[in-house]
């Protein structure tokens, strides 16, 4: 169900819809904040301080026993309008949308928010402003929350993929930039893993059979272009394993050895290198996003344009948008 019938899916645009008459669905626990204020922002960007005006903190911090982070938006500049209708996106397997979280801010007091997930991963937000007074300026435009799902790994993601501002005469499209996000506090470590006595072709046969190896003696062994998604290669020796093009989306490499590994164009999204060594190697053509590198040794890691956004870094910051080469 969308808040409006014409409404249509993501990607798709429909002048006849109107932000007045979105049903109100079941809602989102980290609090998007609305905002527009001053020449600090630029057009539509998320931001986690809830300061007035965009502080730039594109991500969240949360404390032990925390689910959720909030975050505001920041609109710039804004035209004449009365109604209005954002979309927001997010991973449903990281994060769910809270009943009953929306509140207007003080750009748009008084107005009747309503809000509806539209589809999976996909909330609509409206409001619309009573009798025929017009908005503008600067101001906060509305609250909301989300909660990160009970088995939510790495990073949760938020998207803001488009803002529309209408008069009964006139639709405007904001320009959008709004992606931001927030790490979960790091659970109890588990306990230690069984590490297994296998070496060279019996320990890859193990590994492709029973998707774990933990411990496993794998040192220059060719891996590349195999289906290792959450594989358990816990504190492994993959010292010069070529690893080129593989899967090891969701692969847990805590504390595994990977000096010299070839991981090009490897898919490392969400996998975990807590602890784990890679010195000396490659990780072109990558793709980082989520993967936890928390505690990990980079030293000597070749990293020449590699794109670390999303990526969790040795310190626990999440590399922002244009991090090549560095965490930024």
């Amino acid at each position: 169900m969308y808040l409006n019938p014409d409404f249509p899916p993501t990607g798709q645009t429909n002048p006849r819809m109107r932000p007045a008459k979105p049903t109100l669905l079941a809602l989102a626990t980290a609090a998007i904040h609305c905002c527009a204020v001053g020449a600090l922002c630029q057009s539509l960007v998320l931001d986690f301080d809830l300061q007035a005006g965009d502080q730039g903190q594109r991500e969240g911090v949360t404390s032990p026993g925390d689910t959720a982070a909030k975050v505001q938006l920041c609109l710039a500049q804004a035209p004449p309008f009365s109604g209005w209708l954002a979309q927001l996106r997010f991973d449903p397997t990281q994060a769910r949308f809270i009943e009953g979280s929306p509140v207007a801010g003080s750009l748009v007091a008084g107005q009747e928010i309503r809000a509806a997930v539209v589809q999976e991963g996909v909330v609509e937000v409206a409001g619309s402003q009573a009798g025929e007074d017009l908005v503008s300026g600067e101001g906060d435009l509305v609250q909301l929350e989300f909660a990160a799902q009970p088995d939510a790994v790495g990073p949760v993601r938020l998207w803001v993929t488009s803002l529309r501002l209408e008069t009964p005469e006139v639709v405007t499209e904001v320009p959008v930039a709004a992606a931001g996000a927030f790490a979960l506090p790091a659970p109890e470590p588990p306990a230690a893993p069984a590490l297994l006595p296998l070496a060279g072709d019996e320990a890859l046969s193990h590994l492709t059979g029973q998707r774990a190896c933990p411990g496993c003696d794998l040192r220059r062994q060719n891996l590349a272009q195999l289906d290792l998604n959450q594989v358990d290669l816990r504190q492994a020796q993959l010292q010069e394993a070529t690893l080129l093009k593989a899967n090891l989306q969701g692969a847990d490499l805590r504390g595994a050895l990977l000096r010299g590994a070839l991981l090009l164009q490897a898919d490392l999204r969400d996998a975990r290198f807590q602890g784990a060594q890679l010195k000396d190697g490659r990780l072109g053509g990558a793709k980082l996003q989520g993967a936890n590198f928390t505690g990990a040794t980079l030293d000597t890691l070749d990293l020449q344009g590699v794109n670390l956004t999303g990526a969790i870094w040795v310190d626990g910051r999440i590399c922002g948008s244009g991090s090549f080469g560095r965490c930024r």
